[in-house]
C-alpha cells in the first residue's frame, strides 16, 4: 500500500491543500494514483514520494515552480522518505491518540466544573426553599400579629367605650348626688 495525503501531510509538515496543489501543478511527474478520479483517495509510490521530496526541498529554499518543472524534467527526484507508511500512520495514529487523551482530560475537567456549578445551585436552591419557608412562616405570624392587634384594638375600643360610659354614669350619680344635697 501507498501513501497517502495524510501521510504526505505529516512526513513534510505541510497543509492538505499544499499536497493537493502540489500533485495537480506536478501531475506529470507523479503516478495515476496521485492524481484519481473525483471520489478515489489518492495514494502515493515511492517514486511520487521521491517528487514530493525534491519539491518540498526547493519549495523550502524559496524556488518558483518553473524551476522545479526544469529539475524534474532534468531527472532530478529527492529521497524516499525514511519511514514507511505504516510507520507514518503509526505515528498519525499515536498523535490522535495523543490528541484525543488531552480532549478527554479537557472534557473530565470540564465536566467537573459543571458537576461543581450543579452541586452550587443544588446548594442554593436548597438555601432558597429554607428561605422561601421562612419567609412564609413569617408573613403567617406577621398576619396573626396584625389579627391579634386589629383584636386588641376592638377591645380598647370597646373598653374606652366602657370607661367613658362608666364616667359618663358616675359623673350623672354624682351630678345627682350633689342636687340632692343641696335641696337637701
Amino acid at each position: 500500500m501507498g501513501y497517502t495525503t495524510n501521510d504526505i501531510k505529516t512526513i513534510y509538515g505541510i497543509a492538505q491543500e499544499t499536497v493537493r496543489n502540489w500533485t495537480r501543478e506536478f501531475a506529470r511527474y507523479l503516478s495515476a494514483t496521485a492524481n484519481p478520479e473525483t471520489g478515489r483517495v489518492r495514494l502515493f509510490t515511492d517514486d511520487d514520494m521521491k517528487v514530493f521530496d525534491l519539491v518540498n526541498r526547493m519549495r523550502q529554499d524559496n524556488k518558483a515552480y518553473e524551476e522545479i518543472h526544469v529539475a524534474l524534467i532534468a531527472g532530478q527526484r529527492g529521497n524516499l522518505p525514511a519511514v514507511s507508511p505504516e510507520d507514518v500512520r503509526a505515528i498519525i495514529t499515536g498523535e490522535t491518540e495523543r490528541r484525543l487523551t488531552l480532549e478527554v482530560q479537557l472534557l473530565r475537567r470540564q465536566l467537573a466544573t459543571a458537576e461543581d456549578k450543579l452541586a452550587e445551585l443544588d446548594e442554593a436552591k436548597t438555601h432558597n426553599v429554607r428561605l422561601e419557608a421562612e419567609k412564609e412562616a413569617e408573613r403567617r405570624r406577621a398576619d396573626e400579629l396584625a389579627a391579634r392587634l386589629d383584636d386588641a384594638q376592638s377591645k380598647l375600643e370597646s373598653l374606652f367605650r366602657e370607661v367613658g360610659k362608666a364616667y359618663h354614669e358616675g359623673y350623672m350619680a354624682a351630678l345627682k348626688d350633689h342636687d340632692r344635697e343641696e335641696d337637701d
